[in-house]
């Protein structure tokens, strides 16, 4: 008969099945590449972390450029107002100017060989 003692201490050990034992050969107690291990993990996650910073202040970069494009059509679009808002002061007849008789005295529309308006144009000088 067996010992109910001995049949517990059997009991509580662990045992490993054959196939998943290391070989005799393997000495785990050997932690020489462990430091390059670390040193490797290391390298990995800085490096991630430099390419997360490299991808964040280019994205930064590239929204500032839309932001200032964005600011300059802005700008480029209330000049256009203010200069339409300056002819349509000067013209008049506004139905010369809707039934396209009457052209801008603009410098502009001269360039883009439209013919000028033959009114004549006071100063605004003292407008704004």
């Amino acid at each position: 008969m067996q010992n109910p003692q001995n049949a517990q201490s059997k009991s509580s050990i662990l045992r490993v099945p054959r196939v998943l034992r290391l070989p005799s050969w393997v000495i785990i107690q050997r932690e020489e590449g462990v430091a390059l291990l670390v040193a490797m993990m290391s390298l990995l996650l800085l490096t991630a972390l430099g390419a997360v910073l490299v991808l964040t202040s280019s994205a930064e970069t590239v929204i500032a450029d839309h932001f200032r494009c964005g600011q300059e059509a802005l700008y480029a679009a209330d000049a256009v107002v203010e200069r339409v808002i300056e002819d349509l002061l000067m013209a008049p007849d506004w139905n010369a100017l809707l039934d396209g008789s009457a052209h801008s005295t603009s410098s502009t529309a001269r360039r883009a060989g439209r013919a000028p308006s033959r009114t004549a144009r006071p100063s605004i000088s003292g407008r704004w």
